[in-house]
């Protein structure tokens, strides 16, 4: 949703306080709903609104932002093996050659954090059991979280070779929606996961306390 949805999402949340009998929704609480469900359109919040209403199992109670998202993704067993589906197709279809970018945000976060897409495409039959194990447990873990400098594409071998070589890179393949995957991309960054330095770099102040903890660890016996 963008910020010109607010008054209609507003709207649509006192109808419902209304329609069970709650009190009215105050603006705090409803921008915490808002910023719960800005991942989707406004039309699919409503429309997840709307199932959650024709629940058989919770339909008596007023739905809340996990409801909505429940209805329009699926539990979070379900949404993991869904993402990993799309990882697996796009080992089977394209390899570790060619830059990918998938629909989904938290896809290239869990990837990134597994090694990259060479790793993760090059892997064997063998070992495909246990990176579809840890895949989901880290899909799991990162549904719902701050994702942080996620790559916006996750790059493939023939990218990492000619941008070594100074030659142009050809454009990444898209597997699910199209604007999704392009939401995905203009979310995403060039920074590196996991930031390597060395130990110069650190501030002076920084430097300084390493110092102090290796005296205290000499003095513990620790190694010089």
């Amino acid at each position: 949703m963008k910020t010109n949805d607010i008054p209609q999402f507003i709207q649509m949340l006192h109808n419902l306080c209304e329609m069970y009998g709650k009190p009215r929704m105050s603006d705090e609480v409803a921008m915490l709903h808002f910023g719960a469900l800005q991942d989707y359109s406004l039309e699919d919040v409503r429309k997840g609104f709307f199932a959650a209403l024709r629940n058989p199992d919770s339909g008596q109670f007023m739905p809340r932002p996990a409801d909505v998202i429940r209805e329009l993704s699926g539990s979070g067993e379900t949404r993991a093996s869904v993402a990993w589906a799309k990882v697996r197709h796009a080992i089977e279809c394209v390899g570790h050659m060619p830059s990918v970018v998938f629909d989904d945000a938290v896809i290239h976060a869990v990837v990134a954090d597994m090694g990259g897409w060479v790793q993760m495409s090059t892997i064997t039959y063998d070992e495909l059991p246990f990176r579809e194990r840890d895949f989901l447990r880290f899909y799991r873990a990162y549904m719902g979280r701050d994702l942080g400098d996620y790559p916006r594409k996750l790059a493939g071998m023939a990218e990492t070779e000619n941008t070594a070589a100074g030659h142009a890179v050809a454009e990444p393949q898209l597997f699910g929606d199209a604007q999704k995957c392009l939401a995905v991309m203009r979310g995403g960054s060039d920074k590196p996961r996991l930031t390597v330095q060395p130990l110069s770099a650190l501030p002076q102040e920084l430097r300084g306390v390493l110092g102090d903890l290796r005296g205290s660890n000499d003095d513990f016996g620790g190694a010089a």
